[in-house]
Parts: C-alpha cells; sequence; structure tokens
C-alpha cells in the first residue's frame, strides 16, 4: 500500500504541461511560466535527438525524414545542467502529426504513463542523476501519411526536483522538424566580388562549364541553379546578370567569405561553430573555444560577420566569418536565447 501511495504521489509531482498552439493561440507554457516561480532546474537544457539505434547518446540529430502513416519515430530526451537528483517528470509534444506510442526510462526512474500527446516519468525521493544527461526514449508514430509533407514538432518537459519536493520547472526545446527542405543559397555571377558582373566572371565561369559535382572540378558558386551541374542554364542566368551591379561581397557567387560560397552552423555537443563548402567539402572548424550551448547563426556577408545565440550562458555573440575576434554583445537580460535574425536594412 505504501508503496501505491508514493508512486502516486510521484504522479502527482510531474505535473501535466500542454504545450503552446502553432495557430497563434495563447500558450499554456507562458501562462504557467508568468504563474510559476523558477525552481532550482530553471536553467538546464532539455535536448532531442532523433536517433533509431537508441545508443543513449546525443548526436543533436533534430530533423530529419519520415514517411506513411504508422511510422516510428524514436526521440531520445537528454537534460543537462540540472541541479541534482530528478524525481521524475512529464514530457508533452504538440504537434498533429504524430502520438506517443511507448516509452523507456533510464535505470532509476519508470514510465508512470502515456497518452496521445505525454509520458510521465517518475521515481522514488531523493531522485536519480541522468548519465550523460539521458532521461528516456520516446517512441512517436506517425497518425496519418506524411509523405512529402514538412512538419515541425514542439515539445517540452516539466521537470521534478528530487531534493526540494514540489519543486518543478517547465523546460522547452527548439522543434524538432521532418521533410523539410533547406532554402537554396542565393547566388550571384559576381565571382570576383567586385560588385559587378563582368568578363572577369566569364572567364572563370567558362572554366567551370561542364564541371559536376563529385568530379573534382566542381566548384559550387558557379552553379548559379544549384542543381549540380554546370551547364547551359547556368550560363543563361549569367547572361541574364552580365553587366548588372551586386552588392559587393567580398567572396563572390554571394556567400561566405575566401571567394567560395560557404554554409555555416552551430553544433550543440561538441561545442562549436563550423562552416563547409556549399557540397559539404572542406568542413573546418571556426570556433571551438568560448561557447557553451550555441544555437542558432545569422551572417552578415557585406561587412564580414557572423552572430549566433549561445543559450547557457545566456549571451548574443559574433565574430568575423573565418571565426575570429569572437565577443560577446549582449550579456544581461537573457535567459535562454535560441533564435537571431538581422535588421540590415537602414545601414
Amino acid at each position: 500500500m505504501k508503496t501505491l501511495m508514493l508512486v502516486a504521489c510521484v504522479a502527482c509531482v510531474a505535473a501535466s504541461v500542454v504545450v503552446g498552439t502553432s495557430d497563434g493561440e495563447s500558450s499554456p507554457i507562458a501562462e504557467r511560466r508568468a504563474k510559476v516561480a523558477a525552481g532550482p532546474n530553471a536553467n538546464a537544457v532539455l535536448s532531442l535527438d532523433i536517433d533509431a539505434s537508441d545508443k543513449k547518446m546525443n548526436d543533436g540529430n533534430t530533423s530529419g525524414t519520415v514517411a506513411g502513416a504508422g511510422t516510428d519515430v524514436v526521440v531520445e530526451v537528454f537534460i543537462t545542467g540540472l541541479a541534482g537528483p530528478i524525481l521524475g517528470g512529464q514530457f508533452s509534444i504538440d504537434t498533429d502529426m504524430l502520438t506517443v506510442q511507448s516509452a523507456a526510462a533510464t535505470p532509476g526512474l519508470a514510465v508512470l504513463g502515456t497518452a496521445e500527446k505525454t509520458v510521465s516519468f517518475g521515481g522514488f525521493p531523493p531522485g536519480v542523476t541522468l548519465p550523460n544527461g539521458y532521461l528516456g526514449t520516446v517512441t512517436l508514430t506517425t497518425a496519418s501519411d506524411v509523405t512529402n509533407m514538412a512538419f515541425t514538432v514542439s515539445a517540452s518537459m516539466n521537470v521534478a526536483d528530487g531534493t526540494n519536493i514540489g519543486e518543478t520547472d517547465l523546460l522547452t526545446v527548439a522543434p524538432l522538424s521532418f521533410n523539410t527542405t533547406p532554402p537554396r543559397p542565393h547566388l550571384t555571377a559576381d565571382f570576383d566580388g567586385d560588385g559587378i558582373v563582368g568578363f572577369s566572371d566569364f572567364l572563370p565561369f567558362a572554366g567551370q562549364y561542364g564541371a559536376r559535382r563529385g568530379d573534382g572540378r566542381y566548384q559550387a558558386k558557379y552553379d548559379l541553379n544549384s542543381d549540380g551541374a554546370i551547364d547551359f542554364f547556368d550560363f543563361l542566368s549569367f547572361a541574364r546578370s552580365y553587366g548588372n551591379t551586386v552588392p559587393p561581397s567580398g567572396g563572390g557567387g554571394g556567400g561566405g567569405d575566401g571567394g567560395t560560397p560557404k554554409m555555416y552552423w552551430t553544433d550543440e555537443y561538441p561545442q562549436k561553430i563550423q562552416r563547409a563548402n556549399l557540397d559539404g567539402s572542406q568542413a573546418e572548424d571556426l570556433i571551438t573555444t568560448g561557447l557553451s550551448d550555441p544555437f542558432g547563426i545569422v551572417l552578415d556577408v557585406e561587412r564580414g560577420k557572423m552572430y549566433w545565440a549561445d543559450r547557457r550562458p545566456a549571451k548574443i555573440q559574433r565574430a568575423n566569418l573565418d571565426g575570429s575576434q569572437a565577443e560577446d554583445l549582449i550579456t544581461t537580460g537573457l535567459r535562454s536565447p535560441w533564435g537571431i535574425a538581422l535588421d540590415v536594412r537602414g545601414r
């Protein structure tokens, strides 16, 4: 009888949470934040990893492809930065595309119950610590045929502290995304970056004509329609641009620095900022120190700067596009920034 009563109590501690809707209605999460004072785990970080191998290590996979109806999606749940042991909590999702199928918990915790959009975890006082931050695995399943349908999944976790019984904190995380295609980079025919599309751009373009991705000669900045081949269609794009002036980029091809278009990204585990050519080649580390939980990045190519948010400690930073001269811009008044945008229209 005592065991049953204790488990019931733990289930109560892992209070129900409903995540906000995507149609613009007021979010219960925001309302709860306004009503509940921050607890001991207010600065903990919730992370999700899409991982069918179930190896209980956070690889940072937050996007994937899924098709059909009744298809399983395995999501591992991690929490880092906890103040101490936790007693349990409730994991919630917000989407019409997926429902909870099953769940498993780290040793010391049990799955108390599942519903269509929630999983409750619980254990006995004084709670458990999480090895590698791993809390448990939640298996979701597609509720209908989602083939070629782009969608996101918002999630949250209400964490019950194991030392201060009754203290809970609501943690949120950036949405998972499925079946989404990254936007094509905007490329220009100003390959030498002098601000005008002219004969000096035509000569290197002619030298690249006929190259294809993977042939050892291909350079992505000359592939103006990003289809993997530098061909007649790219020549037509070049011809239409001939004689036009464009904002000097210092790099040509409309992206990055050093003459070759680049893609940039943040990596939460391990903490670093990297970049590579648009075909994925020549990946390199730009910043590997001074980061804790980098999330989101945006470029100001014209001025040669990149900006990003660091969730813990909460701050906004920037550096040159090659990673040099990193500096803090905003270090106060933030709690957990994970998105950033630039408005450069007025300069």
